[in-house]
């Protein structure tokens, strides 16, 4: 899979996001402050719809595929000092024809990927409870309190980067950092 990495909030994302937790899951918070202060990442599948591959014209190739990901406090919260080895991924959103083929869990290992390389070692996210399974199978452990995001049951899970178990925190309510993910395994 074609992963790439932004500064800035691309467009291609925000019409990801506005599609999949806007439209779809009927989210109306979508955009904060962080979006200025994350590292966003777009997957991209060829025009012929095969998520993945190096093979085809660039110019071909559709975002399906969204997320982001910050430096943070063991709260989930942005770490402004820059000395954390915790990051946040959140937003994570993948168009609906897309689901189902380990795009999301594609693009999650590439932000691990990403995070190791800024010397992290340990990912929050706050996660829909309807997303537990997914995150699970992919080494996350719930660590904290279950809330509501506009009225969705989330759950705080976690994991240390580099094949260890996953880290424990615990994370107050009304800290959420943002909305969980809207893969849907």
């Amino acid at each position: 899979m074609r992963t790439q990495t932004y500064r800035r909030l691309p467009d291609q994302a925000r019409r990801i996001r506005e599609l999949v937790f806007m439209r779809e899951q009927g989210f109306h918070d979508e955009f904060d402050a962080l979006d200025d202060l994350s590292t966003h990442m777009l997957a991209f599948a060829d025009a012929d719809g095969l998520a993945g591959g190096e093979q085809g014209d660039p110019a071909r190739r559709e975002a399906i595929a969204t997320c982001r990901f910050f430096p943070s406090d063991p709260q989930g919260r942005f770490d402004a000092g820059g000395r954390s080895r915790q990051y946040t991924i959140g937003r994570l959103a993948v168009l609906k024809d897309h689901r189902g083929n380990h795009v999301g869990a594609a693009l999650l290992t590439a932000a691990e990927a990403a995070i190791t390389g800024h010397g992290g070692e340990r990912v929050l996210l706050h996660a829909q409870e309807q997303a537990e399974g997914f995150y699970r199978s992919l080494g996350y452990e719930p660590t904290g309190l279950r809330d509501l995001d506009e009225g969705c049951p989330h759950m705080w899970m976690s994991k240390r980067l580099g094949g260890g178990s996953a880290g424990r925190a615990e994370h107050r309510q009304g800290q959420e950092p943002g909305r969980g993910q809207g893969e849907l395994a």
